[in-house]
This record gives C-alpha cells, sequence and structure tokens, in this order.
C-alpha cells in the first residue's frame, strides 16, 4: 500500500477516534434546521463562514430572486408615504364588471390605503406611532412578510371649521358617458345636506373654455346650487390651466387660516396642459398650497389613460388621488379629504428601512415602485411624500428572503460589531435585528424635521400566519392579492386561499369594507380558468 494512502487512513482513524472519545466536545457541524430560529454557537458562525474544503466543488452563489433587491446592494430603501387610493378603486370596478384590471395599473400602495388598520394608537408626545410584525409568507413559507404602520394622532373631537369648497369639474364630450360626469354631480347633490350655513360652495367647469357656475354660495341655497349643476354642457378639449386658476382665484376670495380651503379636481383624465408644461402647473399648485389651499384629483371613467398626472398634480396640492366608480363612492372620497384636512399631523413623511444583511439576504417592496426616493433625499425635509392627517393609518409591506442563517438570530455576540446597522440606543441587539425603521416628518407647522426610530426585533416575530394579529393578516392578503393581479414574479397564492385568510381576519373592520375585500377577491377567482 502507498505510504501516502497509509497516512491519509490513519489521520482519518485518529479523528475518528478523538470524535468519540468521551470529553471530546460538541462538533462543530450544524445539525439541521428545525424550526425557524435556532440558537447558532459561535463555533458553527465560524465555520459557516468558512470556505470549502479544496477538494470539494465550491458551493455556486445563490441566485437572485426575480424581483427582490440584494441587501449587500442596497441594504437601505427609503419610501415616501401617501394615502392614494385610485389604484384600488379601479380595480375594484372592473371586478364588480367581471374583469380584471392590467397588471401594469395595480399599484399594491394604493390597494393597502384602501383600508383602515387598527394599530396602536399615537400620543401628542409622538404622533406619529410605528408597527411592526414579521410572519411567514403566505405563499412562501421559506420567506418572510414585513408588516409596517404608522398610526397618526387621533383627530381633535369638535366642531369641524368653516368649508371653503371649489369643485373644478371637466365638462369636455369624454365626461358625458354615464360613468364619469353623471356621478360627479351625483356625489356633489349627495354631499350638500351635510354642509351648513358657515359652509361655501364654488363650482368652475371647464373643456374649450372656462365658465365660473357657482361662486362663494352658501350650499343651503339649493336653488343657487342646483341650477348651478343644470349648467353643464359638453364642450371640446381641455383648457386645464385656465379652469386651474380660475378654481384658485374662487378659492382665494374666502380665503382664511380658520377655514378648511380645498380644491377638488374631477376628470377623466383627459386633462390637456396645453401651453403649460406639467412642471410649471405643479408649481402654481404648490405655490396656492403655501398659501392654505389644497388640491386632490378624482378620477372616473374605466378608459381614462394612465393617471400620472392625476398624481402628481395631487402630492403638489398636498391632496391625494382617488378613483371614483359611482355617486357613493365619490361622496365618501370628498368626505374623506374633508376629515383629512381638519387636522394635519405630520408633512413630507417618509420612511426609510435598513436591513441587516446577517438576517435578510433579499427582499422586494410590495409597492411604491412608481415613487421611489434616494436616500439623501431622507434628510431632506423639502423631499418626501405628502401629509399624514388625524387618526389615519399608512401601511407598508415588504417581502424578506433568508441568508443561509434561515433567518436564525446569531449567538455569537460580536455578530453585532459586524453588522452594518446603527445602534438605536434602546438596548435591543443591532446583529439580530431584522432591519431598522426612521421615520422623518415635519411637522404642520413646518420647522425642523423630527425623527422616530423602532427597530424590528425578534419581539415582532410570529411563527405562524395564524398566530400574527388580524390586521398582519389582511394585510398579507390586500398585499398578496395585489400582487397576483400585478402577475407578479414567484408568488403563488389561489385565490380562494387569499379570501380564506381575509375572512378570517376581519378583526375589529375599522371602516367596514373588509368583507367587500373578501368579495373581491372570490370574484377574481371566478374569471382566472
Amino acid at each position: 500500500m502507498r505510504p501516502a494512502l497509509l497516512a491519509t487512513l490513519a489521520m482519518l482513524l485518529l479523528a475518528g477516534c478523538e470524535a468519540a472519545a468521551p470529553g471530546g466536545g460538541e462538533t462543530a457541524t450544524p445539525g439541521p434546521v428545525t424550526g425557524p430560529f435556532v440558537p447558532v454557537n459561535a463555533v458553527a458562525v465560524q465555520r459557516l463562514a468558512d470556505p470549502p474544503p479544496p477538494d470539494l466543488p465550491p458551493r455556486p452563489p445563490s441566485r437572485p430572486i426575480p424581483g427582490f433587491r440584494a441587501v449587500s446592494d442596497l441594504p437601505v430603501t427609503t419610501l415616501p408615504l401617501g394615502a392614494d387610493t385610485a389604484s384600488f378603486g379601479q380595480a375594484r370596478r372592473l371586478l364588480r364588471m367581471g374583469r380584471l384590471p392590467a397588471p401594469d395599473a395595480v399599484r399594491p400602495e394604493e390597494f393597502l390605503n384602501a383600508f383602515a388598520f387598527a394599530y396602536p394608537p399615537a400620543s401628542r408626545a409622538q404622533p406619529l406611532m410605528p408597527f411592526a410584525a414579521v410572519m411567514p409568507a403566505p405563499w412562501d413559507a421559506s420567506r418572510r412578510l414585513l408588516h409596517i404602520g404608522i398610526r397618526a394622532l387621533d383627530p381633535p373631537r369638535g366642531e369641524r371649521p368653516p368649508l371653503n369648497l371649489t369643485f373644478l369639474i371637466d365638462s369636455s364630450v369624454s365626461m358625458f358617458a354615464a360613468d364619469r360626469l353623471p356621478i360627479v354631480l351625483e356625489g356633489i347633490r349627495a354631499l350638500l345636506p351635510s354642509l351648513g350655513e358657515r359652509d361655501r360652495l364654488s363650482i368652475i367647469s371647464y373643456a374649450a373654455g372656462t365658465r365660473t357656475l357657482l361662486e362663494q354660495m352658501r350650499p343651503d341655497r339649493s336653488v343657487f346650487v342646483e341650477a348651478a349643476l343644470d349648467e353643464f354642457r359638453p364642450g371640446s378639449g381641455s383648457a386645464g390651466p385656465g379652469g386651474m386658476e380660475a378654481a384658485f382665484t374662487a378659492a382665494g376670495r374666502n380665503l382664511s387660516a380658520e377655514n378648511l380651503n380645498r380644491v377638488i379636481l374631477a376628470t377623466d383624465g383627459d386633462y390637456a396642459l396645453g401651453a403649460a408644461s406639467t412642471a410649471a402647473l405643479q408649481a402654481q399648485i404648490t405655490a396656492q398650497r403655501a398659501r392654505g389651499i389644497r388640491l386632490s384629483a378624482i378620477t372616473v371613467g374605466l378608459d381614462a389613460p394612465a393617471d400620472t398626472t392625476m398624481r402628481a398634480l395631487a402630492h403638489a396640492g398636498g391632496g391625494v388621488h382617488g378613483f371614483a366608480a359611482d355617486g357613493p363612492g365619490f361622496l365618501r372620497l370628498v368626505n374623506d379629504d374633508i376629515a383629512r384636512g381638519r387636522a394635519i399631523v405630520a408633512q413630507a413623511v417618509r420612511l426609510e428601512v435598513e436591513f441587516n444583511p446577517f438576517r435578510v439576504q433579499e427582499y422586494r417592496m410590495i409597492g411604491f415602485a412608481s415613487r421611489p426616493l434616494a436616500r439623501a433625499d431622507f434628510e431632506a425635509d423639502r423631499e418626501g411624500a405628502g401629509e399624514i392627517p388625524a387618526g389615519r393609518a399608512i401601511t407598508a409591506v415588504f417581502e424578506l428572503a433568508a441568508p443561509t442563517t434561515a433567518f436564525r438570530p446569531f449567538a455569537d455576540p460580536r455578530a453585532s460589531e459586524r453588522a452594518i446597522l446603527s445602534s438605536p440606543g434602546d438596548g435591543s441587539d443591532p446583529g439580530n435585528d431584522y432591519a431598522r425603521l426612521r421615520i422623518r416628518y415635519t411637522p404642520p407647522a413646518g420647522g425642523e424635521s423630527q425623527l422616530i426610530r423602532r427597530a424590528v426585533t425578534e419581539r415582532d416575530w410570529r411563527p405562524t400566519l395564524a398566530a400574527a394579529s388580524a390586521e398582519s393578516r389582511f394585510a398579507a392578503s390586500v398585499a398578496g392579492f395585489a400582487l397576483m393581479l400585478r402577475r407578479a414574479e414567484s408568488i403563488a397564492w389561489p385565490y380562494p386561499a387569499i379570501a380564506d385568510t381575509a375572512a378570517a381576519a376581519i378583526g375589529e373592520n375599522p371602516d367596514g369594507q373588509r368583507p367587500d375585500f373578501v368579495a373581491l377577491v372570490r370574484a377574481a377567482a371566478a374569471l382566472r380558468p
């Protein structure tokens, strides 16, 4: 027998004897993972980092999951937070008609915004209260969902301030279809009984030209209001810039810091900018917002063109963009806008999430693809999204994929020294946390921006979906439904399973809309072959 082979056999025999000898210590080979979190001792952590023996083929690098971002490349992501709901409103209308929405028209963050969530309440000392939960992804148990919620301080009690409300209504020919101008007028008529003698109403019509049909009228003078609503006639073209100027002029005649000064643009999206550019129009709206007149946009009509302009105008005006499928839907959006204006808790709100590369390998934002922010924008007070009104809850969901440690926390205390996350000063271990949340906002009266921090820790983990709160399970259902409608990659969650999960997560049902969502998911299931 060759000497080299003899020497190799002797070494193997000696190693086996040492492993079997009493008091030889525990082996360094990690055992199989039997649960989501198995502590790893320091020796095992070291061995996981060791390269493979030279006589074994190297392990190929893991392939990125389609649609996910590698934490090693981009550990920090910054989101602007807003309250738009137009994408969900349009999808709901289509599903009720027996049609699936176009995948590109589905914006998951606007699906989540369409529902109220019962997050822990905020306080005067901290007007924005963050919430976080981590749970298995319903469509892939090897992944996690990070559910983030932000609850604003509840609105003050008392009488609503006087309302200075101006409707800027598109009266071009395309608006005279049954699902457009008629539902706008129906919604305005339904609004009138809730307005009082201190409120003032203006109505501007724009098409080939601009007409002021009503200016600073008491809403209880119904004869004059009805006469103005009856004056709508189909025109041609959409003289948007002139109409916008007329609307702000009418609102400015009763401008007061004591009033809620709102302009609501109602259109099917056929908004010709004329000689003005989108940037110039946004600048005009932003300047009026600085005066105290805010603008929101409500889109009607299923075949409206891409609505990026409407969203941009609403964001410039400090308002939101919604879609109305019928008169009651239009009324609900207007009432939400009025309620939103009563008390703004925070403005220029943005969320920064920094993931721990030792716990998370890859992630994807569920939504927000059309509204990215650079990391430098987080610190810039002039940047960010719109406002969070009193009592409002904003929701974001991330899907996480684990590294080779399978989401297990490190027992090695030196892991925190290797982590890139900044220490929050709250006693938690940055090496074992999933992520750090940072929320920056500007107070309603302006001034220096404020920062809120929260660590996503082991305390936020729920080992099964059933163990998660009703709010988290319902958020997972809404996010998963939006991903399925978008035909997102690497997700397969049958619609009946989504509906069952949502039905079991009705919970407190803060806004009464959750059963309707379950019905929509079941409608989508019936449309799939």
